[in-house]
Order: structure tokens, then C-alpha cells, then sequence
């Protein structure tokens, strides 16, 4: 191929109009005449185009969360927790389908501000196939094939090429929906620097007036990274920013003196952040010191691991089906149970004991109490526990011990190490009420409700 003419036409005439994160990567691939270096291209475009289309679905559902406490649905967190710090090509495929599974709406309705995302990420995911696919049919495994089986020879890379170039190309020409044809822009707003409009195959991109954005961007701040889109904006940072880079030098960490886009790529040890930085002289970054606390405060990973950890311990004392048991068979008594709820509110601690004859509907009883009046509360710590000589296993005040701990640390988004030998055990649970009671002081803000049937 000679230098000078482009792979592909549509791909030379669309990268002028997309942000530059995914421009500098196209053209790159696009202008390389070495067909073996252009497949290494393809798998950099890729990989690069899969990670900004993750970080924009991530910044959507962050800004959608139901209230500032929340964290990312249930089965993202999995993923992320999964695949997130030290992703490969694989990782960030399974990552952009969680995210985009994770959008509000149906399959094909999702609500985005970018409407037509969801769609193109799964024909994307798709394309990119699975780890074991034929290298010759998916771009996954051709990447897995370049990256880890040294290099191929001259008719391999002419079989691969054959095989993918108009595939790849036909599918980044679809991205025309991120086009600036589109109002859709791709703007860097660092906390002192000038604005910086990241439009085509530019490192640096152009500054801007502040005053052509909008109304609540004009203001200086911390770093941004912003989507601007005709529905609305996104910050995409700060797995997506414009700065300085910054490298380990002698266990230190320096300003290299140039600034770059960067993007993602993993977490770095001791709780640092490393970017892939585009369009400049260096290859990768270390973020900076108030991306990586930023990074810290959104992607929670410990806590995450910790809950995760806690709920699968908790598993065991599942005594949910026999509550829903009880309660199919229990009608009437709103006003005892209204009663008892009330007497328990009043009571800062103490034991409230409900007796009766066997078969008078005292499970059931509690059962609906917990349930109307503490188990979806945030501010009731609710311990449901079944004490029954034919469950042995649980039918043990160390295994209550074990359950009330766990359910404690899931509260309070705590760890807990169980105490192995039964008196210990049952001390560190009085300890850790003590504790809980400490830090709540007399503010009645949350409760500790034990209920159990024996």
C-alpha cells in the first residue's frame, strides 16, 4: 500500500468529525501502509473504541443513580469487580455489555443520551466475538493471536487482513453517530488551563472559550472530561481526562511536562490509576493525584469486594422462602401488629417476647411485622433467624452469632473476621452492638431488630 493514499476512504473522511479519543486511533490504523503494523493498528482501534464506549455508558448510569449513595447496578458491580482492574481486550468486551444490560428501559428502548449506543455496542460486542472464536472470524481472537503468538508470518497477516479489514472498517464507519454532524462533542475542562475543544486526530486539540459552552461549564473547576450531546451532557472522567502526564520515576511521582488525552486503562499498585495516553510522545500515564481520588470515590473495589464477600457468607441464613411461607397462611391482626411495632419503636433497646400456644401464628406474626414494619427500612438493621432442632446446623446460638455479625457488616459496609471458638464469638457480638451503639449515640438514627423463632 503506499503511504501516501488511506485504507479507507469513509474512515479518512470521518475521523475529522469525531472526538479525538477515538480519532487518533482510526487514523492511526487508517495511514499505516505495513499491513502487519495496520492489523496491530486495528487491534489498538479497537480495544481504544470498546474502552470509550464503556467509560460513556459507566458515566451514564453513574448520573442516573437513584440517590448520591448509590453504587452501579448489582450484576455491573460483579463484572466490574471482575473484569475492571487489570482488564484485557475480553475484559472490556464483558464490561460494555454489563454496562449497556445495565441501562434503564427494554432491550432496543434503553434510555440513553446517546441514543443510538446501545444498539451499535452490542453489534460491536458481537463482532469482537469470544476468546476461543477462529481468528480468521472474529476481531477478539485475531487480537489474542497477534498479541500472544509472536509474529505471524507474511500470509497469515494477508489472511487476517482479508479476512477483517472490511469488517472493521465497515463497522467503526458506523460510529457516525458520535459525530460533531450529530452535536455531539467531546470537550476537556481542566481545572485551570482553557477549555479544549477534542475534535479529530489532534493530541492537543483546540481551545475554546468558555463562554461557547454551556452555562454550567463556564466556571473553572476540578478536571473534566465533558460529552456534550444534543440530550444532554456527560463527565466522563475520571476514567477520561486531559492533563498532564505523569510517570513512576525512582518510586516518585513526576509531571513529564506534556499534556494528553488519556483514558483507563487499569488500577496500579500501591491504589494508583494508569491511562493510555494518545496523540502525544508517551504511551501510558499514571493519573494524577486528583483523578486517581476521584477514581477512589466512584470505584469503591474494597468496599465492593467486602459486600460481595459479606452477602455470599450471609447466603446460608437465607430464611426468606420460610418467611414468604408463613405469610401466604397469616390474615388479619393489622392492629396487634401495628401495636407491637409501636411498642418496639419506643424502645431504645430491651427485648420484646411474644408467647403463645404452638399453632397460634407467632412465626407468622413476626413474619409480617418484620416485613411491614423493619425488613425495607435503611435505618433497621433487621437479623431474621429460625432456631429449629431439625435445622442442626443453624439451630445454634454461635451460628445466630455468625448471622447477625454478617448482616451487621453488610449494614455498615464493615468487615468482620468471625471469632472461631462460640464464646468468643458471642462476645464479639455483644462488642460489635456496643460499637454500633457508640457511633449512633442517642440520635435514634438506626436500629439493631433481632427477630427469631425457636
Amino acid at each position: 500500500m503506499r503511504p501516501d493514499i488511506p485504507r479507507s476512504a469513509a474512515l479518512d473522511a470521518l475521523a475529522p468529525r469525531l472526538p479525538s479519543t477515538l480519532a487518533l486511533v482510526i487514523a492511526e490504523y487508517n495511514q499505516q501502509p505495513d499491513d502487519y503494523r495496520a492489523l496491530h493498528q486495528m487491534c489498538h482501534a479497537l480495544e481504544i473504541t470498546t474502552r470509550f464506549l464503556t467509560v460513556v455508558v459507566l458515566a451514564e448510569l453513574w448520573t442516573r443513580r437513584a440517590h448520591p449513595q448509590a453504587d452501579f447496578p448489582e450484576p455491573l458491580l460483579t463484572e466490574i469487580l471482575r473484569n475492571f482492574e487489570r482488564p484485557t481486550l475480553g475484559g472490556w468486551r464483558g464490561l460494555l455489555e454489563a454496562a449497556v444490560k445495565a441501562l434503564p428501559g427494554t432491550q432496543g428502548r434503553e434510555e440513553c443520551l446517546v441514543p443510538q449506543l446501545p444498539a451499535y455496542s452490542r453489534k460491536f460486542t458481537a463482532a469482537l466475538g469470544g476468546n476461543n472464536k477462529d481468528p480468521l472470524q472474529r476481531l477478539l481472537p485475531m487480537r489474542n493471536l497477534l498479541a500472544h503468538a509472536g509474529r505471524v508470518s507474511d500470509e497469515m497477516v494477508a489472511q487476517l487482513l482479508g479476512a477483517h479489514q472490511r469488517r472493521f472498517e465497515e463497522l467503526i464507519a458506523e460510529l457516525t453517530f458520535l459525530t460533531e454532524d450529530q452535536g455531539v462533542t467531546l470537550v476537556a475542562l481542566p481545572q485551570k488551563d482553557p477549555a479544549r475543544l477534542l475534535r479529530g486526530a489532534s493530541g492537543s486539540g483546540e481551545s475554546i472559550d468558555r463562554s461557547q459552552l454551556p452555562e454550567d461549564l463556564r466556571q473553572a473547576g476540578p478536571d473534566r472530561m465533558m460529552l456534550i450531546t444534543p440530550n444532554g451532557k456527560l463527565d466522563l472522567s475520571p476514567l477520561h481526562a486531559y492533563g498532564e502526564v505523569f510517570q513512576i520515576k525512582k518510586d516518585q511521582l513526576e509531571g513529564q511536562g506534556e499534556d494528553a488525552i488519556q483514558i483507563y486503562s487499569r488500577t496500579a499498585d500501591p491504589q494508583g490509576v494508569e491511562y493510555t495516553a494518545l496523540g502525544g510522545r508517551f504511551a501510558n500515564s499514571r493519573g494524577a493525584p486528583a483523578w486517581e481520588s476521584r477514581f477512589s470515590e466512584i470505584f469503591a473495589l474494597e468496599t465492593w469486594r467486602r459486600r460481595f464477600r459479606t452477602e455470599k457468607a450471609l447466603a446460608k441464613y437465607s430464611f426468606q422462602d420460610r418467611i414468604d411461607g408463613l405469610l401466604r397462611l397469616f390474615v388479619g391482626r393489622d392492629k396487634q401488629v401495628a401495636a407491637a411495632a409501636t411498642r418496639i419503636e419506643a424502645a431504645g433497646t430491651g427485648v420484646f417476647w411474644l408467647a403463645g400456644k404452638p399453632g397460634m401464628g407467632k412465626s407468622a406474626f413476626m413474619a409480617k411485622l418484620a416485613r411491614d414494619y423493619f425488613q425495607l427500612r435503611p435505618e433497621v438493621i433487621a437479623v431474621p433467624y429460625f432456631f429449629e432442632s431439625s435445622d442442626a446446623d443453624r439451630c445454634r446460638t454461635t451460628s445466630f452469632a455468625e448471622a447477625a455479625l454478617l448482616r451487621i457488616a453488610q449494614a455498615t459496609g464493615g468487615d468482620i473476621r468471625l471469632e472461631r471458638e462460640p464464646q468468643k464469638r458471642l462476645n464479639q457480638l455483644k462488642t460489635e452492638i456496643s460499637k454500633f451503639a457508640a457511633r449512633e449515640g442517642n440520635s435514634g438514627r438506626r436500629k439493631i431488630v433481632c427477630r427469631w423463632r425457636g
